[in-house]
C-alpha cells in the first residue's frame, strides 16, 4: 500500500511540474472567473507559483467579477 501511495505521489508531482510547463509556454495565459470558487492553500500556492514565473516572461490576463 505504500508503494502506491509513493507512487500516486510521483504522479502528482510529474504531471504538476508537466502542466506548470507548459503554462510557461504560452503567449497569453488568461485565468478567468478567479474567486468564482475558493481556492485551498494549496491550490492558491499553485496559482500564485504560476503568476510569479509568468512575471517577466508572458502576459496574463486575470477576470474576476468580485469587488475589490
Amino acid at each position: 500500500m505504500k508503494a502506491m501511495l509513493g507512487l500516486a505521489v510521483l504522479l502528482c508531482v510529474y504531471l504538476v511540474s508537466a502542466v506548470m510547463a507548459q503554462l510557461q509556454t504560452v503567449k497569453l495565459l488568461i485565468v478567468d472567473e478567479l474567486g468564482y470558487v475558493l481556492l485551498s492553500p494549496t491550490g492558491a500556492e499553485l496559482l500564485f507559483e504560476v503568476l510569479s514565473q509568468r512575471y517577466e516572461g508572458g502576459s496574463t490576463i486575470v477576470i474576476s467579477n468580485l469587488p475589490f
